[in-house]
């Protein structure tokens, strides 16, 4: 039983370090896929700080009705959503990666 403690422990905090930083790299990548008024757009991933905290009250309540393994099921929808922004961006702006061969 203490095993499965201390799995739990620590991968909650590697997954939680993981999703902090994701809602950064989806607003950079939203804000590099347009061209002008970046503005107005910046309001709109915004915004999504607000669906987190919703999500989060979602995921309670599903859990209340269904069970909490059935209301975490909720993250696999927002991660894929997330998922499908990193496919389908098309930034303006490419940046060099380790991978570019031209030093």
């Amino acid at each position: 039983m203490k095993k499965n403690y201390y799995i739990s422990l620590y991968s909650f905090s590697i997954v939680g370090f993981f999703m902090s930083v994701i809602y950064l790299i989806i607003f950079s990548l939203a804000l590099r896929s347009i061209a002008e008024d970046h503005g107005s757009f910046a309001g709109i991933p915004g915004d999504g700080i607000i669906g987190g905290a919703m999500v989060k009250l979602l995921i309670g309540g599903l859990g209340s009705l269904f069970g909490l393994r059935q209301g975490m099921f909720l993250l696999y929808i927002t991660f894929g959503y997330m998922l499908s922004i990193g496919f389908w961006a098309k930034p303006l702006v490419t940046n060099k990666t380790i991978f570019d061969n031209k030093a």
